[in-house]
């Protein structure tokens, strides 16, 4: 298992945390970007390498426990959380492993029933069980709706992106579901429209106001006929005569 997290780690970091549904298998989308050009298959083969080595780990931990030998150490822990997220991306990102998981969803399943038998013998798999759940929620929602998080980047989850990385008891839930709202499109555009429905004063309820106040001016020709035509003629002749 050792090899196969080594493997994970030197090629995870180089894939966009947050991929639109369509992406294939490239190079980073957030900064810093790789200045050089990878040669032509280079981010399909890593691919590959990445999630197989992710399903292997699953696979060994599954093989173990129905050979009746369960490994319940911290490490082994920490392997098969590792492991659940990748199978959780490429899940919800088939794409970024050109169709090649077939088995992620089932996979991922395992890994998070583990976690929580894990759980019992370990306090430590509370807070992964929580990063793989928000990162589920943020997954399901941005494939769900393409433009929901659309130009947001790693920077706009950095603390979930830190949490894949966590090896201790740190349980950062809190942070990890409100950047996914702050980041949020649509809840932000939910905000804008409820705000704007406050400042804007209805069709029905202005009429009523100006209705409740009265005019000093009801109607402009009202003043002209109260106006003696005649004795403004008067006074402009004399005005002349002067």
């Amino acid at each position: 298992m050792l090899y196969y997290l080594s493997t994970i780690m030197l090629h995870r970091e180089y894939f966009p945390f947050l991929p639109t549904a369509d992406l294939t298998p490239r190079g980073p989308i957030d900064p810093p970007l790789l200045e050089a050009e990878a040669p032509p298959g280079w981010w399909d083969e890593s691919a590959r390498e990445l999630f197989n080595a992710a399903e292997q780990i699953a696979s060994l931990l599954q093989e173990a426990s129905e050979c009746g030998i369960p490994l319940m150490t911290p490490f082994s822990g920490f392997c098969a959380f590792t492991a659940c997220f990748l199978n959780l991306y490429v899940f919800r990102f088939p794409r970024m492993n050109l169709n090649r998981s077939s088995k992620a969803e089932q996979l991922m399943n395992w890994g998070l029933e583990y976690l929580e038998e894990f759980q019992n013998a370990w306090e430590l798999a509370g807070g992964w069980i929580k990063t793989i759940q928000n990162s589920s929620l943020l997954y399901k929602r941005a494939t769900e709706d393409a433009g929901r998080y659309r130009g947001r980047s790693r920077a706009d989850f950095e603390t979930l992106h830190q949490s894949i990385h966590e090896y201790r008891i740190v349980d950062r839930s809190d942070q990890h579901l409100q950047q996914i709202s702050h980041a949020d499109r649509n809840s932000a555009r939910r905000e804008e429209e409820a705000v704007a429905s406050q400042v804007q004063v209805p069709g029905n309820m202005g009429a009523a106001v100006n209705a409740s106040v009265p005019d000093p001016f009801p109607n402009w020709w009202s003043m002209l006929q109260e106006v003696e035509f005649t004795d403004v003629g008067n006074l402009w002749n004399g005005m002349r005569e002067l």
